[in-house]
């Protein structure tokens, strides 16, 4: 196993079997033809479709200054207890959809920043490098969206993630618009367009309640006034919520994050 990949000292709770197995995961998801003429091509950016859709123009320049995160997420029915106040949640990721334990594990290992990895900035590209989950979700136009707290032990970027994300969006005073079953929500659908020789958005521009497909099995909702949940496709109409964002920088590295982790070592 890459120590380069992998450094012992950010996941030390990982065994060598788990991070064999992570490895594989990453390399398995990599349309590594198309990333490949990408790097040849100099990692040329585009910007996402939802950014450019609801501002008109991108909001700043790719080149801008990365952004660390410090992430946090064990749900089931359970209260959350923060600076004295409790919130109750009736969210439940049923049996059938719920992931395994490598599953989670790969997630952390994913969407954690690796100290000195250069950052890779694809923006929409990143669908044809990391293509879709299979099955994705139905084009249905509401959804199930449950949060999962894991042990922060074990999964310190995960969790770190939806502790700040279920306060973000209490403080929003949107939590309860989000989060919970039939949660209003288009789940958009994309195909290759050869004239451009890009993936092209199928039908109208992209709106707020869009569950727009990103990268793999990650999918963004977009929310009024340039905000974004982001979400795991599960199966089927179910999602798990991972991260609030309320800034364009904070969205795009959280992506770039993902995908800098899964292109890191070529098979």
């Amino acid at each position: 196993m890459s120590e380069t990949q992998f450094p012992r000292s950010l996941f030390p709770q990982f065994t060598e079997a788990q991070l064999e197995e992570i490895s594989k995961r990453f390399k398995s998801s990599v349309n590594w033809t198309k990333y490949n003429k990408w790097v040849e091509d100099g990692e040329p950016f585009v910007e996402h479709d939802e950014i450019i859709d609801q501002n008109g123009s991108s909001p700043r320049s790719p080149d801008g200054k990365s952004i660390d995160f410090y992430p946090f997420c064990y749900f089931i029915f359970m209260y959350i207890f923060d600076n004295g106040q409790t919130y109750k949640f009736f969210l439940k990721e049923p049996n059938n959809v719920m992931l395994t334990e490598i599953e989670d594990f790969e997630m952390e290992a994913a969407l954690s920043i690796v100290p000195g990895r250069r950052i890779k900035r694809p923006g929409k590209e990143a669908m044809e490098h990391l293509p879709l989950q299979e099955p994705r979700p139905p084009l249905v136009t509401s959804v199930n969206i449950v949060v999962k707290i894991l042990d922060p032990v074990n999964f310190p970027t995960l969790s770190n993630y939806a502790r700040q994300m279920i306060q973000d969006l209490q403080r929003d005073n949107i939590l309860n618009e989000v989060i919970g079953r039939n949660i209003k929500g288009e789940v958009r659908e994309y195909k290759f367009d050869k004239a451009s020789s890009r993936m092209k958005i199928i039908g109208s521009k992209i709106n707020s309640y869009n569950i727009v497909p990103k990268e793999s099995y990650i999918y963004a909702m977009t929310l009024p006034n340039n905000h974004y949940l982001m979400l795991r496709h599960l199966r089927g109409r179910w999602f798990r919520c991972l991260a609030y964002f309320s800034d364009h920088d904070s969205y795009s590295n959280f992506l770039n994050v993902f995908f800098t982790n899964k292109t890191f070592n070529k098979p």
